[in-house]
């Protein structure tokens, strides 16, 4: 059991680059870049406190199924920065010239 969660930490860090492809900072700005970083570190340690069930103390099984979902919301930045401002701007069809 223990080699299983020393494994699925390493094991599921290329996914976060698949699926999280802002974390590979291309066309972002310096802000953005630096807000996506602090989220990205947090869910990051977030999620490997939970697999370790040991965050800042040693946690409760309680904690660990509240840090899940959180740490998973983190981790694609794209779901938080997203909220803000719209990802994309909306045209009517006539207004946009080919």
């Amino acid at each position: 059991m223990h080699g299983f969660t020393y494994d699925i930490r390493p094991s599921l860090l290329p996914f976060l680059f698949i699926f999280c492809t802002e974390l590979l900072l291309t066309d972002v700005s310096a802000t953005k870049a630096v807000i996506i970083f602090i989220l990205a570190t947090g869910a990051m340690m977030l999620f490997a406190g939970t697999t370790q069930a040991y965050f800042i103390s040693r946690g409760r099984l309680w904690e660990s199924l509240a840090r899940i979902p959180v740490a998973l919301t983190l981790l694609p930045p794209s779901y938080w920065l997203d909220r803000v401002p719209p990802p994309y701007d909306s045209y009517p069809g006539v207004e946009v010239a080919l």
